[in-house]
């Protein structure tokens, strides 16, 4: 009997643990963090200003070769609204940082599942990101994640890694957000 109430309450524990606290787990390393780490409060936050946001773009200049950034910048936009709407989310929290009336073009509402950064940067490592940190150490990577507004599109994710001492000295990565799938070079 003390076995199948011991069962029961293991069972209990599992059933009351959220998918989303265990995801968070693997998302933060530190004060360090995931572009999709706390992703559902930032929409919640985004939607308490209007219902019609929808999330365009979202970057962070300061990424690990881990995927991992302090702080990520979210940018949400509403059809309705000419602003864009600019939240940065830290692992401590969400805030809203302003709005623009100076749109961003080219870009349309992100609307396909996507890769999270440390998986976008694992890719970008493999393909050529950590021979250029090897022979750039005071390298610096940036990384975006916006879908062009192009027909039948896909979402992407821009990494950029850069010299500090030599802004000439770069490497862009394309890939597909999606898929994993390498687009550029």
């Amino acid at each position: 009997m003390k076995t199948k109430i011991s069962i029961i309450a293991f069972l209990l524990f599992i059933i009351g643990c959220s998918q989303e606290d265990s995801i968070n787990e693997i998302l933060i390393d530190g004060d360090r963090i995931t572009a999709a780490f706390n992703l559902g409060a930032v929409e919640s936050f985004a939607s308490s200003f209007s219902e019609e946001l929808k999330l365009l773009s979202l970057r962070s200049e300061d990424v690990s070769y881990d995927g991992f950034a302090r702080k990520w910048c979210f940018i949400y936009r509403s059809g309705e609204i000419p602003n864009d709407y600019y939240f940065h989310t830290t692992s401590t929290g969400i805030a809203m940082d302003s709005t623009s009336t100076s749109a961003i073009f080219g870009i349309t509402y992100i609307s396909h599942q996507w890769i999270n950064s440390n998986e976008a940067l694992s890719i970008a490592e493999i393909n050529g990101g950590t021979d250029f940190r090897m022979k750039n150490p005071d390298y610096i990577i940036e990384a975006s994640l916006s879908e062009p507004l192009v027909p039948n599109s896909v979402t992407f994710w821009y990494i950029t890694y850069y010299s500090k001492s030599d802004r000439t000295k770069s490497i862009m990565l394309t890939i597909n957000a999606n898929s994993g799938e390498i687009i550029y070079p």
